[in-house]
């Protein structure tokens, strides 16, 4: 299964965040959590598994990452660690409850260190 994990700053806590999520279609993510509007062109979709982070993300160009609020894509300006990987399962996992249940992007997976990027103003 194909896993991104990134950083970013909480707009809420004004900490630094790591999500990490599982790839899914758009359509997929829409109806799971009641999304509307459309895709961004050539983006990749997550759902978010780890207990921070929205519930679910896209990617463009293996750098720009974006939220979905309110029917409409919003880029996170300090999104980096932009990475991409496969984690070995076939089935879909449940996001996390709390931070000791929060799965990390583990080297034991296949990780391919796409980019380290530098926040963008």
């Amino acid at each position: 299964m194909d896993i991104c994990e990134f950083s970013y700053i909480s707009l809420k806590t004004n900490l630094p965040t790591t999500a990490l999520g599982i790839e899914r279609s758009w359509d997929y993510l829409k109806e799971e959590f009641n999304r509307s509007g459309s895709g961004i062109p050539g983006a990749t979709y997550y759902k978010t598994i780890s207990f921070q982070g929205p519930q679910l993300f896209a990617v463009v160009g293996e750098k720009a990452v974006f939220y979905h609020d309110n029917g409409e894509w919003h880029r996170y300006i300090t999104a980096i660690n932009v990475r991409f990987g496969q984690m070995n399962i076939t089935y879909d996992l449940p996001r996390a409850t709390t931070a000791d249940e929060s799965p990390v992007f583990p080297d034991a997976f296949s990780q391919q260190d796409k980019c380290g990027l530098e926040p963008e103003d």
